[in-house]
């Protein structure tokens, strides 16, 4: 690890300690330093994938398999995967770690993202996925405890990556102009 590693790095070392070893991913701007951060390390197998749905499907098949995977995705995709999410990690008890670019919060530039901020959380509530809120740098080590949980319960965890985690040296996007890869067209 780097002397002063970014939050991405600290987010892939902590998956790397989870013995997560596969992460499907779909685009999204907000994670796109954690992209670029897995994509560039051997420890992991990387597969993009068209809908999140597809990802929820191929991180059951992985567990099946004996791996431990994720699935990389903005809120939107995550209201996109409800049906794939509750017909098969809900009532088929299949483990899977969701992290996820929370976006349409206070300081995010794209105003269409709002109604996503303002769904997630009460979507994962009424599934009852567990939910671990990363808004800052201390939070990132607990990243493996939600593998843990997925694993030993047999069901979905969702982990909110919040922009004040992951860029937090930039209080805000608005005084600064767009998000980092708001302008790529990610969700």
């Amino acid at each position: 690890m780097s002397e002063n590693p970014t939050a991405a790095e600290l987010i892939r070392d902590e998956l790397v300690k989870a013995d997560c070893r596969l992460v499907c991913h779909v685009a999204e701007s907000r994670l796109t330093g954690l992209y670029h951060a897995i994509h560039g390390d051997p420890r992991f197998r990387k597969i993009s994938v068209g809908r999140e749905e597809e990802g929820v499907g191929i991180c059951g098949g992985a567990f099946l398999g004996g791996m431990r995977s994720c699935l990389l995705m903005a809120n939107a995709g995550l209201q996109a995967s409800v049906h794939a999410i509750a017909n098969l990690t809900i009532m088929c008890r299949l483990p899977l770690v969701m992290l996820i670019g929370n976006r349409g919060r206070f300081g995010d530039p794209i105003f269409y993202q709002e109604y996503t901020g303002q769904f997630t959380q009460p979507l994962l509530d009424s599934m009852q996925v567990p939910t671990l809120t990363i808004d800052t740098l201390d939070k990132v080590p607990l990243i493996p405890l939600a593998f843990d949980h997925a694993w030993v319960f047999k069901k979905p965890v969702a982990i909110l990556l919040e922009r004040e985690a992951l860029d937090p040296i930039k209080k805000h996007y608005l005084a600064d102009g767009p998000a980092p890869g708001a302008e790529e067209g990610g969700r």
